[in-house]
């Protein structure tokens, strides 16, 4: 098989070879003869897939279709019925996980550089300049419950404070 021709990576069967398909399909499906049905669908097959290469390019811009072809895990995949897309991800998934793993956690790095830098650091407990509970009553008014309460705050470490 001439791995250079695209019509060949699809031809299973079609009868005619592509310098014999056919250039305009009959009118009618009644009319098309069987090896002209299969380099319609051979054509469409092509468009389709020339369609996903544009959208694949956009996302991975080293991405060449006719070189792709040449890779035969990629061109098996596509025998098998995936998207260009998922060909390429299994053709090329030891170069790509890697890199997207470096990707993300670069990210990651930057995110969270920019996110202190900017000052969203959560203030730490005691350097704040608020109190800690604010009471507007004094010790005298206070209940049982809420006396002993405070005392539990206090052995814990809290900072109380009366008006």
């Amino acid at each position: 098989m001439n791995k250079h021709h695209w019509l060949q990576l699809f031809a299973d069967g079609g009868g005619e070879s592509p310098a014999q398909a056919p250039e305009e399909a009959p009118d009618t499906a009644a009319e098309a003869s069987p090896a002209a049905r299969h380099w319609q669908q051979v054509e469409e097959i092509y468009e389709r897939m020339m369609q996903q290469a544009e959208t694949l390019r956009e996302v991975f811009p080293d991405f060449d279709l006719r070189q792709e072809l040449q890779n035969q895990t990629f061109a098996q995949a596509l025998g098998c019925g995936m998207t260009p897309e998922g060909a390429y991800l299994a053709a090329h998934a030891a170069e790509i996980l890697p890199a997207a793993m470096a990707y993300g956690a670069q990210y990651a790095r930057e995110q969270l550089a920019s996110s202190l830098m900017g000052g969203n650091r959560p203030e730490e407990n005691g350097l704040s300049g608020g109190r800690a509970v604010k009471m507007d009553a004094g010790v005298g008014s206070l209940s049982r419950g809420e006396y002993d309460r405070i005392c539990r705050m206090v052995a814990k470490g809290e900072r109380i404070s009366f008006g």
